[in-house]
């Protein structure tokens, strides 16, 4: 399916491509009206989103060799969140730590990027040293964990500003102006969100 999809997208490239010379040499004798000119425009667009469809729907598909034959299935449903955005997790000091490790091993278990992000430090940024604990706390799992957890946290009142968070914990993909604020499961805020 991947292989006819792609071919089919190539195909398409290929005649565009023909079609398209010809009608150059047409216009370039002047055999084409303003209509006629307009329509091809309105061909190319159609073509090009045409091929961009075929090669999407080709990559949905996995083809390999298993005992001397061509299997070709579906990815599996982990392969394609690898192609997520980056997640947004906004969060606070106040929420426990028990949800951001919950959200941090989701991300890692499915190796989905995220970034948890603060919206300033605790008790204000004169004084860094509550805020680096904290999240010394939380990415070690209070000690638990000797190499501690391989998420990035983020200090960002802008993007709080940003994607309107007024609560938390709030999810946000990058590039996208939706937002889901609740405390639940971070498979149902991605859900919400429509990444899959």
């Amino acid at each position: 399916m991947a292989a006819l999809l792609a071919g089919f997208a190539f195909g398409m490239e290929v005649q565009e491509k023909k079609v398209l010379e010809e009608l150059e040499k047409l216009k370039g004798r002047g055999m084409l009206s303003e209509e006629m000119m307009k329509r091809i425009e309105e061909y190319k667009d159609f073509g090009r989103r045409a091929k961009e469809e075929a090669l999407r729907k080709a990559k949905e598909w996995e083809i390999r060799r298993e005992d001397g034959r061509v299997v070709v299935e579906r990815r599996k449903e982990e392969e394609k969140r690898k192609t997520l955005p980056t997640v947004y997790i906004f969060i606070s000091s106040s929420v426990p730590l028990e949800i951001w490790w919950r959200y941090a091993h989701y991300l890692l278990e499915r190796n989905i990027p995220g970034v948890f992000v603060l919206r300033g430090c605790i008790g204000g940024c004169r004084y860094i040293r509550p805020t680096l604990e904290f999240v010394q706390r939380f990415l070690t799992e209070e000690g638990r964990n000797e190499e501690g957890l391989p998420v990035e946290v983020q200090i960002d009142p802008l993007k709080f500003r940003d994607y309107g968070v007024k609560v938390v914990p709030c999810v946000a993909l990058e590039g996208k102006e939706k937002l889901s604020c609740g405390d639940w499961s971070l498979e149902y805020h991605l859900k919400e969100l429509g990444a899959w």
